[in-house]
């Protein structure tokens, strides 16, 4: 019998070999194909790559399974070598399709993809019949010009899994470090079990200006409209980055990205001490965050030691999620990897659906199971990928252009300018935009319902940043303009009953203040913004938003170019580089269409020395300079 084990363990080595050799070939050529420009070290791309790597060896793993137990049926070194002829066939067929994604990087994607695919056949499959013809005719010096399958496995494939391991250790060691400072951070629990628990909804990419609770001609949110009866509606909310990250963040501290430091998506996770979460944990509230991407993910990577109960992903990007938890955390590279090897690999996280984003649905159930287990009193955190691109309705309804419409979409690239003439198209997609808002509306009016029952519970709805359909930018990121910064926030405090609307410029840094407030804890000096209150017009203050700008110019962007700041009813947006601003008056003129910058110079002269004055001030590294402001 243990024989019969070890033939058994060693016929499953063998036929594993091969395809361990296959998967580094294909880490190692998607790993080249997504290399390029970036914040990331190269380590943090590496160690980010590495739970898809080990994903792949997984599912490889299973494959050898049960070719082994088809080798105990059949003959076994016949199905040895089919195996290794369909391992060398997936050789061949990935270097295909990597060889076409570099055809293409050489701008010849104006050819027909399908007649591309099979000249890269014709071409590679004679020169593969004449190696395999050498080696026949040839077979002694094979070895030396051809390494065998052991050889590449003992040279190559066992020298990366000991470098992955290495550096996902050498990552873990790194954050249980991190992970002491911020715990550290957190003073010791006081009893308060009375205290309101409170709410924080999150939808992702959600303007006000498509919300007809805002204005909108058309019912696009019934359900929130419904909720915003017997809450306070804030009617002139800005969000402070048109990013998620440093979106959300900013949320999560009640402090500004020039002061938390993350300034865009692309710089790297830190602890981060002073934020909210800590604050009401050292008050005995129970922390719970649900997210549905992984830009909100990576948001919370900085205080997830504070969180009691672990943060649930509400979309699944490997079969090591438990990773996260522990520092090896996606980064941009590692997403665009992740990307490519799922659509050649769909089943990477079987039995979970593969996804880069979670559905509206299932975010709503993973709430409320988590709502059923939370003890009082409680904080949670709950991200909402809707109404954010691609709008997706839900899991197998995609919104995909009408096959009878003569628009091309091929020139209209994701957050990027586009031209005039791609107007049409444009307009299009926003009506997939509204579409999808009206899906996640009608899905959120149970859960708002139900909590709007509780009359102990601070629960606010707001959207991290807008979408830009109007002014040559699709999408979010570059632009400042109002349909990329302005934002619902409805809050419906403890005990109201009656709804109201509430006038005055307001922005993101005032939720956390408004949530200590409301629970009854001291605001700390560092943390920013005001704190709201029923029935009450917020102080008049100036709001301050940063921008994000993508390398659709093939430069990459690790610092804002341009800045905006409200004030009153006045708005100047300043462009870091060329020193242009832009001067609107928001109440006679609420689409910017009018620059008013030349007329009323003094009023921008008076915002650009409060810009200054703001960036001078910043606490945090890197820090954002804007020379010709």
């Amino acid at each position: 019998m243990l024989n019969r084990a070890r033939t058994l363990i060693c016929q499953f080595g063998v036929i594993l070999r091969p395809w361990l050799c296959f998967v580094v070939y294909l880490w190692a050529l998607e790993f080249q194909a997504v290399y390029g420009s970036g914040y990331e070290t190269f380590s943090d791309r590496f160690t980010s790559a590495v739970p898809l790597f080990w994903t792949l060896i997984v599912w490889m793993g299973l494959l050898a399974g049960g070719v082994t137990i088809g080798a105990l049926v059949w003959d076994a070194s016949a199905v040895r070598r089919i195996n290794e002829f369909f391992c060398r066939a997936a050789c061949f067929i990935v270097s295909g399709y990597f060889l076409k994604r570099w055809l293409d990087h050489w701008q010849l994607g104006a050819l027909n993809a399908k007649a591309m695919c099979w000249l890269l056949l014709l071409v590679i499959f004679p020169l593969y019949l004449a190696v395999r013809r050498r080696r026949k005719i040839n077979p002694t010096p094979a070895p030396d010009i051809i390494p065998s399958w052991q050889d590449m496995c003992s040279y190559i494939v066992v020298p990366v899994l000991i470098a992955t391991v290495i550096a996902v250790s050498v990552r873990i060691v790194g954050t249980v470090g991190a992970n002491r400072q911020v715990v550290a951070a957190t003073t010791a629990a006081t009893p308060g079990n009375d205290r309101p628990s409170v709410i924080l909804i999150v939808s992702d990419s959600l303007r006000a200006q498509s919300m007809s609770l805002y204005g909108h001609t058309e019912k696009t949110t019934t359900s929130i409209d419904h909720f915003a009866e017997s809450s306070s509606t804030y009617v002139a909310t800005h969000t402070n980055a048109t990013t998620t990250i440093p979106s959300i963040l900013t949320l999560l501290t009640g402090r500004h990205p020039l002061s938390h430091g993350r300034l865009n998506r692309e710089f790297l996770p830190r602890p981060v001490p002073r934020n909210l979460l800590s604050l009401l944990s050292a008050h005995d509230y129970s922390i719970g965050a649900i997210t549905s991407n992984s830009d909100a993910s990576d948001a919370l990577q900085g205080m997830r030691p504070i969180l009691n109960i672990d943060e649930e992903m509400a979309f699944r990007f490997n079969l090591f999620p438990w990773l996260r938890r522990v520092g090896v955390y996606p980064t941009r590279f590692s997403g665009r990897v992740y990307q490519d090897i799922a659509e050649i690999f769909p089943f990477l996280a079987f039995p979970r659906r593969t996804s880069l984003e979670g559905n509206l649905n299932d975010t709503l159930t993973r709430v409320k199971n988590l709502l059923a287990r939370l003890p009082r009193p409680f904080f949670l955190f709950v991200h909402i990928q809707e109404p954010h691109w691609p709008y997706k309705l839900a899991d197998d309804i995609d919104l995909d252009l009408d096959p009878d419409s003569n628009l091309d979409t091929s020139q209209l690239a994701v957050s990027a300018p586009y031209s005039s003439g791609l107007q049409p198209i444009v307009d299009m997609y926003r009506g997939f935009y509204e579409m999808t808002i009206k899906a996640m509306d009608s899905a959120l009016g149970k859960f708002l319902e139900d909590a709007s029952r509780d009359n102990n519970a601070l629960v606010i709805l707001t959207g991290d940043h807008g979408e830009s359909f109007e002014r040559g930018f699709f999408l979010h990121g570059d632009e400042l303009y109002e349909n990329s910064t302005w934002v619902p926030l409805v809050i419906r405090y403890p005990g109201q009953k009656k709804g109201e609307r509430v006038g005055g410029l307001t922005q993101s840094i005032d939720i956390a203040p408004t949530i200590l407030n409301v629970v009854g804890i001291p605001r700390p000096d560092w943390m920013e913004g005001q704190s709201l209150k029923s029935g009450a017009s917020p102080a008049p203050a100036e709001t301050i938003a940063i921008n994000y700008q993508y390398s659709y110019d093939g430069v990459v962007h690790y610092f804002p170019t341009k800045i905006a700041i409200w004030r009153d009813k006045y708005k100047l947006i300043a462009v870091c580089q060329s020193g242009e601003a832009l001067l609107y008056d928001l109440r006679r003129d609420p689409d910017e269409l009018v620059d008013i910058a030349e007329r009323e110079s003094a009023v921008a002269e008076d915002l650009k020395r409060r810009l200054r004055a703001r960036l001078s001030r910043q606490s945090a590294e890197p820090r954002l300079t804007c020379p010709n402001l």
